[in-house]
């Protein structure tokens, strides 16, 4: 146990120092706790490494009506609202919904005007790690929805500091988790001693 302790210690560390990508961080989390069983981190980590569902987004949104009267779906990953769980209110972010127009010649021009509008991010963190490198400028085009030809825009430094939060809550998972093998250590071993 000593050495899966330190194994997560070094991840929280790289985390902490930036040294790591945080989609990296969580799959080598996932590889140093899948031997163990009984933790309930696989659902955490698989959302935020790969992304919510639409189950997923109208659990945390609290009633399925809710994303029916939603300004913005797009693709099924992304949904307006204003509430969420402790978890996951990082990933509602501002942004620009944008109707575009794409021309005969494959060129994209906007059709109408923009309008402010916010969303529930639920692309995972190599998608997000993805548009970062990509789109390191002030806007990134997050995602479209073909029904609508709306084309949801986001400033990069919301999705950094989605990013930056996410990599706080996996430092203070792993904290917890830590502690806790700690404890099942010390229990297994005086109940070995008994």
């Amino acid at each position: 146990m000593q050495e899966l302790i330190v194994d997560l210690e070094r991840v929280k560390q790289q985390l902490t120092d930036n040294s790591v990508n945080t989609s990296d961080a969580i799959l080598r989390i996932l590889n140093c706790l899948r031997p163990i069983e009984g933790f309930e981190y696989v659902e955490f980590l698989n959302r935020e490494l790969l992304g919510y569902s639409s189950e997923d987004i109208d659990r945390i949104a609290g009633k399925k009506e809710h994303r029916a009267t939603a300004d913005l779906v797009i693709s099924g990953r992304f949904s307006t609202f204003s509430q969420g769980d402790e978890l996951t209110i990082d990933r509602v972010l501002p942004g620009l919904k944008v109707e575009i127009e794409i021309v005969e010649d494959g060129s994209i021009k906007v059709a109408n005007e923009s309008r402010v509008s916010t969303i529930f991010c639920s692309c995972g963190i190599i998608e997000i790690e993805q548009l970062l490198s990509k789109h390191p400028e002030l806007y990134a085009a997050v995602d479209y929805d073909e029904a609508t030809n709306c084309v949801f825009m986001c400033k990069t430094k919301h999705l950094k500091r989605l990013n930056k939060s996410l990599r706080k809550k996996i430092c203070r998972f792993l904290l917890d988790t830590i502690a806790e093998i700690e404890i099942d250590s010390k229990c297994l071993a005086d109940k070995i001693t008994e």
